[in-house]
């Protein structure tokens, strides 16, 4: 049976393969997604280089699938598909991993075909579930790394388990070359798949020697050395000793940029050979064989794991140490490391792509690794920042000070090429921060005031009653420092709880919405679908809204894959423990180690539940082996043996089946995004609203990937400029906007490269003096003193490039704006001869800097526009601003109010009604999750609507203006975008201005029901003080709202309608919403009082 066993194995994993990649190929985004979706794309379409560290595998094979597109337009879903196939071929692994681990169960038994159903099924079971898991899914269906990722780690799990199966065959190490090679794959894709070399370690420890507790604490000590090794040696470290090779042969020797790290392959490649055939040698002296090895390992990065010099001698004396006695133990194993080392770093040479590419100056090409000084950079994210790890200060800690009345800081360098050699530059600093304020394991570190505030909520800091009192000498003040206690309760209730077991209890139990939480009980919780635990969690789940109940994205799995799982665990630790043990580090490594690692802060921008699929994929092991779990328990249950059997087979699968079939029926409707374009229409809009030759400020990763992709991939606007405000704080990004992109001019900059170089005017103080305290003076003075580099001052012990004035103007040439239509001549009297603005900041960076460059000498021929107020805000320009739509145009024209900014209806009425796209908004198969749900409330796409319509009201056109409304409610309807949106009220107001009374009352009638259901259930929570509190301010809110949509009906004089929404009131409330309206109204303090008491 054995063969008989192993055909159906290889059918069923592949047929396993072929249905997890149908049901992803027929759920996924046909273009680009939100997020990071649309960069990857973009630098894979064209071999381009996107952020650091970089996933220059990933976009080989993007490349590489992108050439089946048969137009641009199609590159995005070959990527996606891309995605899909990966992700369908980790279903197959892990197939394949089950089944093998489950097969361990009959060691030393004959396979019969009872045996061969209970092990393909668990491998089914397992698989399955794993296959339609919220988090795995979703990262199925889009262009991102984490399929490819998944892949990679559950083939190097699965290879592993197959070199045990061989190890005892004459080469056997082919197995672990093939591991090593995939993780050296793995490092062009993510990162995440080095966290299984720890599992990979105790399987190769079991088969090869007897457990003991010295032999496990060692081997993970071991295992951790090896990880070590792999993300501070060979990747980062390889390159830094490359970097050293580079300064010498170009500032020593006088030899061209690059040639130094030519060398370094060089000696490499010789050292690889040398060692290959050194150690297969018999006739070599072992010394030289360890010598070689120990070479080739300094070449790989040894040097670069300590800066102490003692501590690296020691690490050095140790690994020769280790290989000599590898060496007496087995006279082979040396070749396989040799091997092992050389196979990593061919796998790891798709970098390659990222320099060569980076040197071939390509459009997309982030942070510049041109040499090997900027690749280090990159692939330690410098632009990020670092964390820390295990050491590091409190939030609130201050600095030590030296002597001389400066903080003491670390201050890094790098260097870069200019004339024709590397010049040392700075690299950022780091302050040495005062001991009493650090700790061990610092989990509260972020000085930002919104983690603060999180930071506190989470770990129940009271300042002044439950902190630490640290003594300050410098400032003469005690400072409340978080306890440790209070460290580890952060730990555990946010970064393990929130952070992880939410996620992991998402993906098994159930899930409350899409919406990103908290904390709160209303969103982003996981539920399981039973009541009488769920009201424990979230409240009574029996009172919820419908809307609520309704919602897509509200799955319930009755707890049954997190049951099995446990089962699976359970047994798989009771019978077999060292395969238990393996599959929990690997649970552990890539859930618990990643917390540790990533070590999050309060208010996330997005959910990260992706970066543990592989904590999920090692639980659906588990989900798998309760198959045998439960066919055992079932079958020893009955005398019968052959009834037995057959019970226990029917019985476990009539248990187990369930739960992939109920995972994939309640999760397929809100991860279905076959119909949806939203984020490629929005890109879209946004460059459409530009006039040629047009540059357009972004804020963020939603409005720039996209845009970036819509222009790269599919050709559209590339007249248009995209300027990235936080990557314009960069040396790099300011160069690139000085030089041709497509159709897109270069920057009108006067700033030189040099001038906006590394470490040059990175940040540029403002410093009034007394001709210019409180003065207006010209933008082309104040740029001259910036740009001049003899006119600097001192600013804490260093000479800075400044701002001699806050207040700036530049003049305006009304006839020349005119000509370059930078408003209608309809609006020509509205032009002002100059534009004054206030720099707001006391130190202007160089996002801020390069614009207000371009600004000096202006001649509105290169229109801006920017996607959000703030980013005009941010400069001081909010007052020349008009709103054209999904776009703000910088205008000679002052806004008598900044937030209304003024409207050309010819120009919004056309971009809004007859050029953008909506992406599936208003279409019934299209489902709108929550994160494209919250990007059109930061848009602001009703808002557009309704400025648009009462700008057409003012003008009488009633005609437009309704279009413009109907448009509106066509496109955001309740059904797919759930009216919550408190300018919904505004948008009625607009029909009752033009007499459509019915369509108004039907939107506020939808508008103020949804808010009354939801206070129903608020009410429902009276009973649970806990959760009541949670959620009292916004049934307040909500309550004032209802009585906001009672007040603009009565004032329009629908009665009727007014009477309908009491009728529903009197279900919430024990008082009538004209009372309360009027109490509410009431300016006397009693008046207020009563309002307040009739909120609850």
């Amino acid at each position: 049976m054995e063969k008989q066993y192993k055909l159906y194995n290889n059918i069923l994993g592949l047929l396993s393969f072929i249905g997890a990649s149908i049901v992803y190929l027929l759920t996924i985004e046909p273009t680009v997604s939100l997020w990071d979706c649309g960069e990857f794309i973009a630098t894979a379409g064209k071999l381009e280089v996107g952020h650091p560290p970089g996933a220059p595998f990933f976009l080989i094979l993007g490349r590489f699938f992108s050439l089946f597109a048969s137009a641009p337009e199609q590159i995005a879903a070959c990527v996606n598909t891309m995605s899909a196939l990966a992700s369908g071929a980790t279903i197959m692994f892990l197939f394949w991993t089950i089944t093998h681990l489950a097969k361990k169960f009959f060691e030393g038994k004959e396979l019969n075909l009872t045996s061969i159903i209970v092990i393909l099924s668990a491998g089914l079971i397992g698989a399955g579930a794993y296959t339609f898991t919220d988090t795995f899914w979703f990262s199925a269906v889009e262009g991102e790394v984490y399929g490819m990722s998944s892949l990679l780690t559950a083939v190097v799990f699965w290879a592993i388990l197959k070199w045990e199966d061989h190890a005892d065959e004459p080469g056997s190490d082919r197995w672990i070359i093939f591991i090593a090679y995939i993780m050296g794959l793995s490092i062009g894709v993510h990162l995440l798949n080095l966290l299984t070399i720890t599992a990979i370690v105790f399987v190769y420890y079991f088969k090869k020697f007897k457990p003991t507790a010295k032999g496990i604490i060692f081997t993970c000590l071991l295992s951790f050395l090896f990880i070590a090794f792999m993300m501070w040696g060979i990747i980062a470290g390889s390159v830094d000793v490359a970097s050293k090779f580079e300064l010498f042969c170009v500032n020593v020797l006088g030899m061209p940029f690059q040639s130094g790290l030519i060398a370094w392959l060089i000696v490499l490649t010789l050292a690889f050979v040398a060692g290959i055939c050194v150690t297969k040698c018999d006739k070599v002296n072992k010394w030289a064989k360890v010598g070689v090895v120990t070479f080739i390992t300094v070449l790989l990065g040894i040097p670069t794991l300590t800066d102490s010099i003692l501590v690296w001698i020691i690490i050095l004396t140790g690994i020769i140490w280790g290989l000599n006695y590898i060496n007496g133990k087995n006279k082979y194993v040396l070749n396989t490391i040799v091997n092992v080392l050389l196979v990593i770093m061919i796998g790891y040479s798709s970098y390659a792509m990222i320099i060569l590419r980076s040197n071939a100056n390509t459009p997309m090409n982030e942070n510049a690794p041109k040499d090997a000084f900027s690749l280090l950079s990159y692939l330690n994210r410098e632009q990020y920042g670092s964390t820390p790890i295990l050491y590091g200060p409190y939030y609130n800690a201050a600095p030590q000070w030296k002597a001389d009345g400066n903080a003491e800081f670390k201050e890094k360098f790098t260097y870069t090429p200019r004339d024709g050699k590397y010049v040392k530059v700075s690299n950022g600093i780091e302050y040495v921060w005062n001991p009493d304020m650090c700790t061990l394991f610092p989990r509260m570190y972020s000085r930002e005031s919104h983690h603060i505030r999180g930071y506190k909520e989470w770990a129940g800091i009271k300042d002044g009653r439950n902190t630490r009192k640290v003594h300050y000498d410098r400032e003469g003040k005690d400072y409340d420092v978080p306890t440790f206690g209070q460290n580890l309760r952060y730990f555990f209730s946010y970064q393990v709880g929130h952070m992880y077991m939410r996620y992991f209890m998402w993906n098994f139990c159930g899930r409350q919405n899409d919406v990103q939480g908290h904390g709160g009980i209303d969103n982003g919780n996981w539920i399981t679908g039973i009541n009488g635990i769920d009201k424990h969690l979230v409240g009574d789940q029996s009172q919820i809204s419908e809307k609520a109940k309704n919602t897509p994205s509200r799955n319930v799995y009755y707890m049954l894959p997190f049951i099995l799982g446990l089962i699976g665990f359970i047994y798989h630790l009771s019978r077999k423990r060292n395969d238990s043990f393996v599959v929990i580090l690997l649970f552990l490594m890539t859930g618990l180690a990643i917390i540790v690692y990533l070590n999050q802060k309060p208010f996330e921008p997005r959910e990260r539940d992706y970066a543990y699929a592989g904590s999920f994929y090692a639980y659906c092991v588990w989900i798998g082996l309760s198959v045998l779990a439960l066919f055992e328990l079932i079958k020893n249950s009955i005398k019968n043996p052959k009834i037995g059997t057959i019970a226990g087979i029917a019985a476990a699968l009539l248990i187990t089946v369930p739960a992939p079939v109920l995972l994939a029926t309640e999760n397929w409707d809100d991860h279905d995004r076959s119909n949806r374009y939203t984020a490629h229409d929005f890109a879209y809009n946004y460059l459409q609203s530009c006039e040629p030759n047009s540059m357009i400020v972004t804020a963020g990763d939603n409005d720039t990937f996209p845009l970036w992709y819509i222009q790269e991939v599919e050709g559209v606007r590339t007249d248009v400029r995209v300027l990235c405000t936080p990557l314009l704080a960069t040396d790099w990004y300011a160069q690139q906007m000085k030089h041709r992109a497509y159709e897109s001019a270069p920057l009108p900059m006067k700033l030189t490269e040099a001038q906006v170089g590394k470490g040059i005017r990175d940040m540029v103080p403002v410093r009034e003096f007394g001709q210019t305290k409180d003065k207006v003076i010209s933008l082309n003075e104040a740029m001259n003193v910036v740009r001049n580099d003899k006119m600097l001052i001192d600013y804490y012990g260093d000479k800075y490039n400044f701002f001699p004035a806050r207040n700036l103007k530049f003049r305006v040439d009304k006839d020349v704006a005119l000509k370059n239509k930078a408003v209608s001549l309809k609006d020509s009297a509205l032009v002002v001869p100059e534009i004054q603005f206030t720099l707001k900041d006391n130190n202007v960076y160089k996002n801020k800097l390069v614009i207000y460059d371009c600004l000096d000498g202006y001649t509105w021929d290169r229109p801006l526009y920017f996607t959000s107020q703030s980013s005009a805000d941010d400069l001081g320009l909010e007052n020349y601003l008009r709103y054209d739509g999904f776009a703000f145009k910088f205008v000679p024209v002052k806004n008598k109010d900044t937030r209304v900014p003024y409207i050309d209806t010819d120009v919004m009425y056309d971009k809004l009604m007859n050029v953008y796209k909506w992406g599936g908004m208003g279409e019934k198969d299209v489902y709108i999750d929550h994160f494209h749900e919250r990007t059109m409330r930061v848009i602001g796409i009703r808002q557009m609507f309704n400025s648009l319509a009462f700008e057409l009201i003012a003008e009488q056109k009633v005609d437009s203006a309704k279009q413009v409304l109907d448009k509106l409610t066509s496109i955001m309807p309740d059904w797919q975008v759930p009216y919550f949106d408190e300018s919904i009220v505004s948008t009625a107001y607009a029909y009752y201005f033009i007499d459509e009374d019915s369509s108004a009352n039907a939107l506020l009638h939808t508008y103020a029901f949804n808010l009354m259901d939801e206070i129903e259930w608020y009410n429902s929570l009276q009973k649970q003080p806990t959760f009541y509190k949670q959620i009292e301010s916004d049934k307040m809110d909500y309550m004032s709202r209802v009585v906001q949509v009672y007040q603009v009906a009565l004032q329009h004089g629908q009665k009727e309608f007014c009477d309908e929404l009491e009728v529903r009131w009197s279900d919430v409330s024990a008082y009538s919403l004209l009372d309360y309206m009027k109490a509410a109204s009431s300016k006397e303090s009693a008046g207020i009082d009563e309002a307040a008491s009739f909120m609850e």
